[in-house]
């Protein structure tokens, strides 16, 4: 095998890792979607309430950069914490579960396109 056959079958690896991951994070946002609309129609309220924080940072868009980390930070715990009811849990552990490794496959496939890359720069020479 060449070494543009062996730097193509690398490439296309690295693009279906990366296009697994992508997929696995948009079913991950499909399901997000479908829980938070379930938690809307059961609970009464929104889970995040995202209304309210864009009507917030649209009138005053400079508190954005301010309190962002705050807000973040409440989204996650949120996002982390048990639900009582079982099937809204359920449905949180799915996306919860989807996200997470459609996400380690897109930075898997970043980390290992990025070792040769690195790993030339610092030898100073030119990647196989």
């Amino acid at each position: 095998m060449s070494s543009e056959d062996s730097i193509a079958v690398f490439g296309a690896a690295l693009g279906i890792l990366f296009m697994s991951g992508w997929l696995l994070g948009l079913a991950a946002g499909v399901e997000k979607w479908r829980f938070m609309r379930r938690f809307r129609t059961k609970m009464g309220r929104e889970f995040h309430p995202l209304t309210e924080l864009s009507a917030r940072y649209s009138r005053r868009p400079w508190l954005w950069p301010i309190e962002a980390p705050r807000v973040i930070a409440q989204m996650l715990r949120t996002d982390t914490t048990r639900l009582e009811d079982v099937e809204l849990e359920a449905m949180r552990r799915a996306y919860r579960r989807l996200w997470t490794v459609g996400g380690l496959l897109c930075v898997a496939a970043v980390a290992i396109f990025l070792v040769p890359v690195v790993l030339a720069l610092v030898t100073g020479t030119r990647p196989p």
